[in-house]
């Protein structure tokens, strides 16, 4: 499940049928972060913004036969994450909440609406406004949230489901700018077999250079490709992080693909309208 170019992160994949994938892109500086308090399936990442901002983004699942104790975890660590980790926060995933009104943010649940007053306290938004999930001639309802403690969510778009899953995709665009990092390869001197580099250069530098005597530029290049071609062989590198170039699309899509990918969206569009199943 590793995708070039991405870090992987999940809750718990060795002793979970089902669990939480997050895939960040490798030129953002991210880390995994364990919390005691966290519900039974909940992911929380940290993507640094800069020196001193960071993004937190939590993923959770809430599955339909939840317990009590489950749920009061996830409006407590909803809540200990508004409270005690500066920076900005996106919460997001199928909460399976039945009975939320987020048209007036009311529920007759006890439990939604402990959930709801979570969010009122903390000044916390919802962003989705219309049903998410569809199964058959099932009632579309909205089981998906997206929650962010600012206004940095500038658009949602509401997409095919992806294979055969009954959730529509949800492409949320965030206004936030991160510093990314480079991979540019450094030496790391302190890593060096500079016993081998030098028995290595103890060549016949005469022979080498004697037939470029004429020209001091020629006899500068054969010097300076040995001394490189040595160091590669018994210096390791490694990445640097200082700075960041945009990385080239080496993997082009099928022209076809996109072309199946909107006829998917449009045929959804018009199923999630009509409920009709042959179109």
């Amino acid at each position: 499940m590793q995708l070039d170019g991405y870090s992987l992160y999940s809750n718990d994949l060795e002793g979970n049928t089902r669990g939480i994938l997050n895939y960040v892109k490798d030129n953002l500086r991210s880390k995994q972060i364990m919390v005691t308090e966290a519900a039974k399936e909940c992911l929380l990442l940290n993507i640094q913004i800069n020196k001193n901002d960071n993004f937190y983004v939590a993923t959770i699942y809430r599955s339909p036969n939840s317990t009590l104790d489950n749920d009061i975890s996830i409006i407590r660590f909803v809540d200990n994450l508004q409270n005690s980790k500066p920076g900005k926060k996106l919460i997001l995933g199928d909460f399976n909440w039945p009975y939320i009104d987020w048209g007036n943010w009311s529920s007759h649940s006890s439990t939604e609406n402990k959930f709801l007053d979570t969010l009122r306290k903390n000044s916390l938004n919802q962003h989705i406004d219309k049903a998410t999930r569809a199964r058959g001639k099932d009632t579309p309802h909205l089981s998906d949230l997206v929650i962010s403690n600012d206004y940095f969510v500038d658009n949602i778009d509401y997409d095919a489901p992806f294979g055969k899953s009954d959730h529509c995709v949800l492409l949320i665009d965030c206004n936030i700018t991160a510093d990314k990092r480079d991979h540019t390869e450094k030496l790391a001197l302190s890593r060096g077999d500079y016993d081998g580099l030098r028995n290595s250069l103890q060549l016949n530098w005469h022979d080498l250079l004697t037939p470029h005597s004429d020209n001091i530029d020629d006899m500068w290049l054969v010097f300076k490709t040995e001394i490189e071609n040595k160091i590669s062989s018994y210096i390791p590198t490694y990445k640097s992080f200082n700075s960041w170039k945009k990385e080239s699309w080496n993997r082009p899509l099928n022209p076809q693909i996109p072309k199946m990918i909107f006829k998917k969206k449009a045929v959804d569009t018009i199923y999630g309208n009509t409920r009709y199943h042959y179109i």
